[in-house]
């Protein structure tokens, strides 16, 4: 099996700032570009495809259709 990308995002807020910041769910698909606003991560294998203040890139949504993951909550 070909071995899947790493989604690599880039820091754009820092956790704290997540924290107090308003956020929405949104379909995994429509991501892309958009402040992840808690840890996305599937179980298993449990590992954050995206965390807390990182910009969603191509490659993150490639794993959470790997994963299963339908919903990601962002920054609104």
């Amino acid at each position: 099996a070909k071995p899947l990308p790493p989604a690599r995002g880039q820091q754009i807020l820092s956790p704290r700032q997540c924290l107090f910041s308003p956020w929405e769910t949104v379909p995994a698909e429509q991501s892309l570009g958009r402040i992840c606003a808690n840890a996305a991560l599937s179980c298993p294998p449990a590992i954050p495809i995206a965390v807390a203040g990182e910009r969603i890139e191509p490659e993150a949504l490639v794993l959470f259709r790997h994963y299963g993951l339908s919903y990601v909550n962002v920054i609104r």
